[in-house]
Order: structure tokens, then C-alpha cells, then sequence
């Protein structure tokens, strides 16, 4: 049962009122890609690599995803912790990868799965943690049509509550962008990326404005191809030769496949220099490196004809 507001004496005239309404009501606001830009009217908000989830505090706790699929079982570590009263919240779920930042992989694990002897295991072996950066509803009010900093206001009050109580909770990072060095400072520290939410800015449950961008912080290597992956069942709107090229470093190291990213004239010249031998260098755009040091979300940009020589990640 709901915890009674240590503030509101008409709960139940509320209860009755917040039943009428569905989750649908709550579904993810979503922020348009954007390229990185600072103005003093935007908030700069982590970009968590996560699993984004609306939090149902009216009646219990129900958790559900984006597409409004229940998360209960599969993270029943977070239906039990002390929420200090009604509030549907919008957050992230995300597993720590011991290093500052977030591991998908780890996380992937565990979506999925409902089996409670299995899910016991997984809750070990892979915690998770929740970064909560919206409050949808205050003590059963709708407040989506308040401004993002009256919102983050009551969301770092909530929070602070919440907090006390419970370790597996935070909120969401607020980061301090006032030029262009700060996102190259950002990057190098692995942050994903960044959500720029206009402070004015109303909550849209469900769709995508331009109040709220966002932007994943990228960077680029100059490899060398040392081999293809034959076709696979993807779809292509050309006739591939190939399914993806593996690449190395200059002092030879294996740094993954490459697999995205190309037109049919880059993919068809990438082709021809592979079928006649010729060294072929190409620029790819990627996140970060993994643990064992692949190239996480690569992406092809193009082909080096200047570059004789593969880039040396030891100096980067």
C-alpha cells in the first residue's frame, strides 16, 4: 500500500482520483540528436548507457520500460526499497563497470530475466544502481507542465529523502559546460554522452522535442584492415561483398570489427582495395574501448589514402 504524504491530508480523495489514470499517461519524454553546443538557458545532464524506466509509485511500486513492458521481475531489488511517498519518477537503470562509468553488456545480462533462481544470482553478480532525473508526479499531482528546474527542484528533494534510505539510488549528474574543453574533459573520462534539457522546458511524456538534445561524445582512430567477415542475414539496401572489416593498431592489436557506417562507394572501394592487396587504412568513429580494448559502437568514416601507417593507441 502507498505511504500516506507526510504533508497531504486529503490522500484519498487523491487515491481515488490517480487510479482513473494509466501508466501510458508516463510514458519517456525523448531528446532530439543534437550536436554539442553551451548556452546559459540549458541544463547539461549525464547520459547514462542504461536502461531507461518510469518508476509507478501512486499505488506499490511498478517499474516498466520505454515500451511500457513491467521490469518488476526482472529487477526486484528495486520494488523493495523505501520510497518516502507517491511520485512517478523517470530514471535509468544501469550497471556500474567499477571504472566511473556504465557497463550495457553486464546490464544485458539481466534483461530478460524472470526466472527468481536465476535473477537471485544475477542480482550478485551484476548490482545495479538507478539515476533518477524526473519526477512526473509529486504527491499525486501531474506536475509535467512545470518547468524542468521546478521539476529538478522537487526531484533533488525527493532525492534527498530517498537517498538516505537507500544505497543503490542517486540522482542523475548535473555537469558544469561553459566551453568546448569541457566536453573534450568529459570525454576522455568515458562519459557516454550528454542530454541538454532547456530549463524552461515542460515534460512530454512519450515524445521527442527539441527542448531536450542529446549527444554522445565520439571519437575517432585511423586502423589498419586486416580481413572481413563474410556476409551475414543483415539487410542492405546494396549488394554487399562483405560483412564487416577487422581492424588493428600500428603495434598490431586486434581492436574489432567494423561493420557500419559505409555507402555502397565506400563499401565497393573498401572492396576493391581488399580484393588487390593494397593496404587499406580507414578512419572509424567509436564511443570508447572495452576492458580488452575494442572498439565499442564503431562505425565506418572513411577510407585513408594519405595514411601509410595505423594509429598507435598507446600514445592516445
Amino acid at each position: 500500500m502507498h505511504k500516506k504524504s507526510r504533508w497531504d491530508d486529503t490522500w484519498g480523495e487523491r487515491h481515488d482520483f490517480v487510479n482513473q489514470r494509466t501508466v501510458s499517461q508516463y510514458k519517456p519524454m525523448l531528446a532530439s540528436p543534437s550536436e554539442p553546443f553551451f548556452n546559459e538557458e540549458w541544463a547539461y545532464e549525464r547520459k547514462y548507457d542504461g536502461l531507461r524506466a518510469i518508476f509507478d509509485l501512486r499505488e506499490g511500486v511498478n517499474i516498466y520500460s520505454r515500451s511500457g513492458i513491467s521490469l518488476n521481475a526482472q529487477f526486484p531489488e528495486l520494488t523493495v526499497l523505501d520510497y518516502p511517498y507517491p511520485a512517478v519518477l523517470d530514471g535509468e537503470i544501469y550497471c556500474p563497470d567499477g571504472n566511473g562509468g556504465e557497463s550495457l553488456a553486464w546490464l544485458q545480462m539481466r534483461m530478460g530475466q524472470t526466472e527468481p533462481s536465476v535473477v537471485e544470482r544475477l542480482q550478485k553478480e551484476y548490482p545495479i544502481r538507478v539515476a533518477f532525473f524526473d519526477v512526473l508526479e509529486w504527491d499525486l499531482i501531474d506536475i509535467t507542465d512545470e518547468s524542468w528546474h521546478v521539476r529538478r527542484s522537487k526531484l533533488e528533494l525527493y532525492m534527498g529523502w530517498l537517498g538516505q534510505l537507500n544505497d543503490q539510488v542517486e540522482t542523475s549528474t548535473i555537469m558544469p559546460i561553459k566551453k568546448r574543453e569541457d566536453y573534450e574533459f568529459l570525454q576522455n573520462l568515458g562519459v557516454e554522452g550528454l542530454v541538454a534539457k532547456f530549463k524552461d522546458s515542460i515534460y512530454v511524456p512519450g515524445k521527442r522535442r527539441s527542448t531536450w538534445k542529446k549527444f554522445k561524445f565520439e571519437q575517432t582512430l585511423d586502423l589498419q584492415v586486416v580481413g572481413y567477415t563474410e556476409l551475414g542475414g543483415t539487410a542492405s539496401p546494396y549488394e554487399r561483398k562483405f560483412g564487416a572489416l577487422k581492424v588493428q593498431d600500428k603495434e598490431g592489436n586486434y581492436r574489432g570489427l567494423v561493420g557500419s557506417g559505409f555507402t555502397e562507394d565506400t563499401h565497393n572501394k573498401c572492396w576493391r582495395l581488399l580484393k588487390d592487396n593494397q593496404l587499406l587504412i580507414i578512419e572509424v568513429e567509436y564511443r570508447m574501448l572495452s576492458k580488452t580494448g575494442l572498439l565499442i559502437e564503431p562505425r565506418f568514416n572513411a577510407i585513408r589514402y594519405d595514411k601509410t601507417e595505423a594509429d598507435s593507441l598507446d600514445n592516445r
